[in-house]
């Protein structure tokens, strides 16, 4: 992991703290979406979510706002770790989401806090959300960079894109969001990391109707005793709540003990997906995150879901236009 060095944040009132520890990585994976941010964007005041996290609440004008090479722009739906903000990096013209945590108040709550994101921005997979950069204000607070996937309309998870489609997905999208999310948590239990139980609003859909995990496993590095210590049923519990997740967005309901098979609800699904909720809903359910992706009905060496040769179905985000959105401005 590379170190970069660290800029200035202006706040309101002249408040201009320090960033230290500033870090980066090489790679962002993803990589960052067009410039979506526009005039009206800009004239639109900062306002933090930090009460929501134990901190006072106030307004930030965004052009005296910095952090480090990124200008603050607006304030994002907060996520229940930390405040999200829309940013722009001035010299890249790229737009990031910028996290801003509580107070880390001691030497030993930012040596947490650090451990607890460098794995995060070693990742390198196109299902987990890349950390790009982290960092500390003079404050004490921790901030984290991230690439934006949202649209002009604001973040899109996929609890939104679930409510926006009516409150179920086809089997196609349903089966493409558990790939999605099975990968992504196959490729961090292979280096060692759990997240615990994932639910909707922790999973991002980007434009491209990619689905990417939020800060994957952060919550439970930053708080180990919230999180248990047993990694092995972490992983466990994490992959039966995908499953979980997958039976909602099928279903339209959470699953109930025992949960009712989806093609009683479902008219005319595959009964393929009956044996895989079975398997993964019943008992143990599946070992592991692989054991999982091989029993989707669409796996590879079973029958798909779509024709021979037809194209192979994505997440389609419901996407509205900004009434905001300036001539000229990339859509969605």
């Amino acid at each position: 992991m590379s170190r970069g060095r660290g800029g200035d944040i202006m706040l309101a009132l002249s408040i201009s703290p320090r960033l230290h520890g500033w870090g980066s990585r090489t790679d962002a994976g993803l990589g960052t979406t067009d410039v979506i941010a526009h005039a009206a964007d800009e004239d639109r005041p900062v306002r933090s979510n930090a009460a929501a996290h134990g901190n006072p609440a106030m307004d930030m004008h965004p052009e005296r706002l910095r952090f480090g090479p990124y200008r603050l722009l607006r304030t994002l739906d907060a996520c229940p770790a930390a405040d999200r903000l829309l940013a722009l990096h001035e010299k890249k013209q790229t737009s990031h989401v910028v996290y801003r945590f509580g107070v880390f108040r001691d030497a030993a709550e930012r040596r947490r806090f650090i451990a607890a994101v460098e794995p995060l921005a070693r990742l390198d997979h196109s299902h987990l959300l890349p950390v790009e950069e982290y960092s500390f204000a003079a404050d004490g607070r921790g901030w984290v960079v991230t690439p934006y996937t949202g649209s002009q309309t604001g973040l899109m998870s996929l609890t939104r894109l679930v409510a926006d489609k009516g409150g179920q997905m086809s089997p196609s999208e349903t089966e493409r969001a558990l790939t999605h999310t099975l990968e992504a948590a196959q490729a961090a239990h292979a280096v060692g990391l759990a997240h615990g139980p994932l639910t909707t609003d922790e999973v991002l859909i980007d434009r491209r109707g990619s689905a990417s995990v939020e800060l994957y496993g952060l919550a439970r590095r930053l708080h180990p005793e919230q999180g248990g210590s047993d990694v092995d049923s972490t992983r466990a519990l994490e992959v039966r709540s995908i499953v979980e997740l997958g039976y909602q967005l099928l279903a339209g309901m959470r699953p109930s003990r025992p949960h009712i098979a989806p093609s009683r609800l479902v008219k005319r699904l595959d009964r393929r997906w009956d044996a895989f909720f079975a398997a993964g809903l019943s008992g143990a359910g599946f070992p592991t995150a692989t054991d999982a992706l091989a029993s989707l009905p669409g796996a590879a060496g079973a029958p798909t879901l779509v024709e021979p040769g037809a194209a192979r179905p994505r997440l389609v985000p419901v996407v509205r236009r900004s009434p905001l959105a300036s001539p000229g401005v990339p859509s969605p």
